[in-house]
């Protein structure tokens, strides 16, 4: 009985075409202390960009030593993603902002838009991955 599982899992998998996926090669500069996490979320749309956690199509925690090389986020379905970046240097997995709302940590975005009185959209923000396609993403913190 398990050999014909086994069997009828492995024909399946031959039958299912592979989606070929891409990756981005994200680093990280202009942290501020080495201390913390970095949090990084990864969006597909403009729904819930940039802090919206549970609208993200994937959210990472990354060491702040282990950005001096570039870290590999891999297995994305080709599309356009927007990515939002803030240096957690306090763990507490929120952004401390002031009481006008400007952050008080370091952040920052794909394609390093510029940001003057508010936030930037996704589109700004939005690199096409396509499949097989590696997309190497430098965002500065500010």
């Amino acid at each position: 009985m398990n050999l014909i599982f086994i069997l009828l899992t492995f024909i399946l998998q031959l039958l299912i075409p592979v989606q070929e996926t891409g990756q981005i090669e994200l680093q990280i500069s202009n942290t501020r202390s080495n201390r913390g996490i970095i949090r990084v979320l990864i969006f597909r749309d403009s729904d819930g960009f940039p802090e919206e956690r549970s609208k993200a199509f994937q959210a990472l925690s990354l060491p702040v030593l282990d950005l001096k090389k570039k870290h590999s986020i891999n297995e994305l379905p080709p599309g356009k993603y927007a990515l939002s970046i803030f240096h957690d240097e306090d763990e507490n997995g929120e952004m401390r902002k002031n009481s006008l709302g400007y952050p008080l940590e370091k952040y920052g975005f794909s394609n390093n838009p510029k940001v003057l009185f508010s936030i930037p959209s996704f589109e700004k923000c939005a690199v096409q991955v396509g499949k097989g396609e590696t997309k190497l993403l430098k965002i500065e913190l500010r």
